[in-house]
């Protein structure tokens, strides 16, 4: 982790935290929040499967269920690949 000097125990916190519940991770600009993300993706925990948005590029709740959908799609099991089994999200 050496592309994060200082954050180990951020990252070791983040991972304790997602174990128990969701977390919400703000700060101000420019104080590495995204390097600390980048960081998760790379040294990612068994059983989990870190997925990264832009959500300054999302304007709207249907392009942000959009964009959930379209990135965990390829990660789903064969279960939910069946043709029993679709989601579709219709235009507001």
């Amino acid at each position: 982790m050496s592309k994060i000097f200082g954050r180990e125990k951020v990252i070791a916190r983040i991972w304790t935290l997602l174990n128990e519940r969701s977390i919400l991770f703000t700060a101000e600009r420019r104080v590495g929040k995204t390097t600390v993300l980048n960081q998760l993706k790379d040294y990612q925990k068994e059983g989990y499967r870190i997925i990264f948005s832009d959500l300054e590029k999302i304007d709207s709740p249907l392009e942000f269920i959009n964009d959930v959908l379209n990135k965990t799609a390829p990660f789903l099991s064969a279960c939910f690949k069946s043709p029993q089994f679709s989601v579709q999200v219709a235009q507001a």
